[in-house]
């Protein structure tokens, strides 16, 4: 492993992450082939042996320039988590949006107790509290892109991700616009942006996927 580490840290940055990129993929056939567990574990697992934990074989530094690469990937696997949802679920069944507060409040409520616990500040629990409420839209379209998962179990799992992640914003953005208040009068006038906020947000992703159906459908010559 050192050598292999001296080896990287011979070239250059942009070198180097392919060869560590390729050497993550290495990995995940490994775990996927001989453990049975999904690729996705593999790159996490190359990640923490390259990263700055063990080998050091790159820097935060070095990634930081990648941060509008790996932002464009989370959105493409957001939008193809989104495409794939079925909404009206919740109006046809109602109990799976109760199921999914009553999960995300459990969560919320037992990462703050935790954190609490251990003498971590009240501020700092509830924003990572609200943090931990968000599933992971990359691990979740990968791993059932990966398994070619089909089914209402499925279809419920990535319903429940979506709505995890707007609760997960909802929830952060109440919490840091509640900590910067300087009085309580001040309150509703920070709800009240908040809601704006996210009407705003809700009728700009309206927009967008409303135009994008639009010229698909344009192009594949389908009725739109």
């Amino acid at each position: 492993m050192e050598s292999f580490r001296q080896l990287a840290l011979s070239l250059d940055p942009g070198s180097r992450f392919v060869v560590l990129l390729v050497a993550s993929i290495v990995i995940a056939e490994i775990v996927q082939r001989l453990l049975r567990l999904p690729r996705i574990t593999g790159y996490v697992l190359g990640g923490v042996l390259f990263g700055p934990s063990v080998l050091a074989a790159i820097t935060l530094a070095e990634v930081r320039p990648l941060g509008l690469l790996v932002e464009l990937v989370l959105g493409l696997l957001v939008f193809e988590l989104g495409s794939r949802v079925e909404i009206v679920w919740l109006r046809n069944n109602l109990w799976l949006l109760v199921a999914s507060c009553c999960e995300a409040l459990a969560t919320f409520a037992a990462v703050v107790f935790l954190l609490r616990a251990w003498g971590v500040a009240d501020n700092v629990a509830l924003v990572v509290a609200a943090v931990c409420i968000a599933t992971s839209p990359g691990v979740v379209v990968r791993i059932v892109n990966e398994l070619r998962a089909r089914g209402q179990v499925t279809e419920r799992v990535l319903l429940m991700a979506v709505l995890n992640v707007i609760y997960s914003i909802v929830a952060f953005e109440t919490v840091l616009r509640v900590m910067r208040l300087e009085s309580t009068a001040l309150l509703l006038p920070a709800l009240l942006s908040l809601a704006y906020f996210l009407c705003g947000a809700f009728l700009l992703g309206a927009i967008v996927a409303f135009l994008v159906d639009f010229i698909f459908g344009m192009l594949s010559g389908r009725d739109t």
